[in-house]
């Protein structure tokens, strides 16, 4: 069976705050809102918007609105782009189509993409990936045949010092510090997504 050769995949769990409708009410609208992600290594906060169906944007709003502080399952892809402030940070965001009610507990922001390795920085300790993957279809069902870079960092650059640029690899991670908070409940490093699990498809 051949192995798919593009994969973008994001999985997010936790509370959405500040859940509101966004775009003129002519055009296709979306929701905008951020998730609450309490964990070992520290709370964070997932960004991301809702597109496709208005009936799924709606019974979506209306759960927030109607159980407010309760946890939820959203899935969708990751996106990133850079910010127009003068640091010019690169940030990550997602894109969600479907979500369901959740329990508490396990909460998290997750991904898994599959891409062709275009390059990878080794610096200060700590490797950077950045890959090429297709743009998924959308909602509509139009292929998007672009393909965007996306930059993702990893603890540590010994697992990434065999790997060549033009190899497919899949990644796994989750936005996460690079190391936990203090033990006086203070961030100690920036939120960003880092690779958990490497593997080499071809």
């Amino acid at each position: 069976m051949e192995e798919q050769r593009h994969k973008n995949f994001g999985f997010v769990s936790g509370i959405p705050k500040n859940v509101t409708f966004e775009g003129a009410k002519r055009k296709k609208r979306y929701l905008s809102f951020e998730v609450m992600c309490p964990g070992h290594d520290g709370s964070l906060t997932a960004y991301g918007r809702m597109r496709g169906d208005e009936t799924e944007l709606k019974s979506f709003h209306t759960f927030c609105e109607k159980n407010p502080g309760s946890p939820v399952r959203l899935k969708g892809v990751i996106n990133q782009f850079t910010s127009n402030d003068e640091g010019a940070r690169r940030l990550t965001n997602f894109t969600f189509f479907r979500w369901e009610p959740a329990v508490t507990g396990d909460y998290k922001a997750a991904f898994v993409v599959i891409g062709e390795l275009l390059g990878k920085d080794i610096s200060e300790g700590e490797g950077m990936l950045t890959i090429t993957i297709s743009r998924p279809t959308n909602q509509e069902g139009e292929e998007q045949t672009e393909s965007e870079p996306l930059v993702f960092h990893v603890i540590n650059s010994k697992e990434i010092e065999e790997l060549t640029e033009g190899s497919l690899i899949e990644i796994k991670g989750k936005l996460r510090p690079r190391t936990p908070e203090s033990e006086y409940g203070e961030a100690t490093s920036p939120i960003r997504p880092y690779v958990e699990k490497i593997r080499i498809i071809g």
